[in-house]
């Protein structure tokens, strides 16, 4: 009852259904478990805590509390007492390998980034099946763009989880980083039979296609995605699709593509012209699209803030600002 709760947004109805069940499960550790994830949802934090305290009161080196406990205490910068719980004494004199992942976890949250990769690293050798510690080598590899261990740490998650289709996402990017456009074609295939929702393996393996010059190809693996989501980026991406289709002029179809980009990046909120911008200038169409921008501009036909930015974008990258800038003014239009 508490999940669907959540889901269904009525979160005002929770302390009622705790207080019911509370009364019953208060000497069971795992409800208190329960209860600091219930909490943890709410982004109550101090609440999380405390009932991840009592549950330990009952069971004092129960591993997924002490797990829990020490989470908690770092979202919340308490890293000493964090890492302190991680260091709980077992009879055995041994830290458990969840506990020592979670230190160094910790130790990231905290800015000691070398010690925290370095223990992590050891832990994902010693322990080849502990998927947490490759998981987070994997993330950390992402953010400092560091691709040979980026495809090490997905090559390993993919080991243990071959319908991971995040890990394969992981290591189509490493690989295409790493100048493997192959190999990062077939990861991004994998992904997305793993997840046919998956929407960046998707534009990524829609990219590569479209540089091979597989335009259908690109073209179905686009609109098949465009099933499960409403995304301007991808429109963009179709957009590109239809500039490599034009010879170089503007037809029906680039104006509809246009026309439908600027719709749907107003209806959701976004701004994809900056990868427009981009896509424009990678493939020396430029020229088409100043045209394009300049008869939106002339019409006041601009569909959203998004793209009356980016004809005040390419206002300032010409050599005619002034009289551009003028002519729009006159317009009382003002990207």
């Amino acid at each position: 009852m508490i999940e669907w709760t959540k889901r269904e947004s009525r979160e005002d109805e929770v302390p009622a259904l705790i207080a019911t069940i509370e009364t019953k499960r208060t000497h069971q550790w795992d409800w208190w478990l329960c209860l600091s994830e219930v909490y943890g949802d709410l982004e109550q934090a101090e609440e999380a805590l405390a009932a991840a305290g009592r549950g330990l009161a009952r069971k004092p080196h129960e591993l997924f509390l002490l797990d829990r406990q020490a989470f908690l205490l770092s979202e919340l910068g308490r890293y000493q007492e964090a890492i302190a719980t991680c260091q709980t004494a077992f009879d055995d004199g041994k830290q458990p390998v969840r506990l020592q992942g979670r230190e160094a976890w910790i130790l990231m949250q905290s800015g000691r980034r070398q010690e925290a990769w370095e223990r992590m690293q050891a832990l994902s050798e010693s322990e080849p099946d502990y998927y947490f510690a490759h998981s987070q080598l994997a993330n950390w590899a992402y953010e400092t763009d560091s691709w040979d261990q980026l495809k090490k740490a997905s090559q390993r998650m993919i080991a243990l989880n071959p319908d991971d289709f995040e890990s394969w996402g992981y290591l189509g990017q490493a690989e295409e980083e790493l100048k493997n456009p192959e190999a990062a074609f077939e990861a991004y295939t994998r992904a997305l039979r793993a997840s046919s929702s998956y929407l960046f393996a998707a534009r990524r393996k829609a990219a590569l296609e479209m540089e091979a010059g597989k335009l259908d190809e690109a073209e179905s693996t686009l609109i098949r995605i465009q099933f499960h989501h409403q995304n301007s980026f991808i429109v963009a991406d179709l957009l590109a699709l239809d500039l490599k289709r034009c010879n170089r002029e503007l037809n029906q179809a680039i104006h509809q593509r246009w026309d439908e980009l600027s719709s749907t990046a107003h209806e959701l909120d976004e701004d994809p012209f900056h990868y427009v911008d981009f896509t424009f200038e990678k493939d020396k169409l430029t020229s088409l699209y100043d045209i394009l921008l300049s008869e939106k501009a002339k019409a006041c036909a601009f569909r959203s803030s998004a793209e009356a930015r980016a004809w005040g974008r390419r206002i300032r990258a010409s050599k005619k600002r002034k009289k551009l800038l003028s002519q729009t003014l006159k317009r009382n239009f003002h990207p």
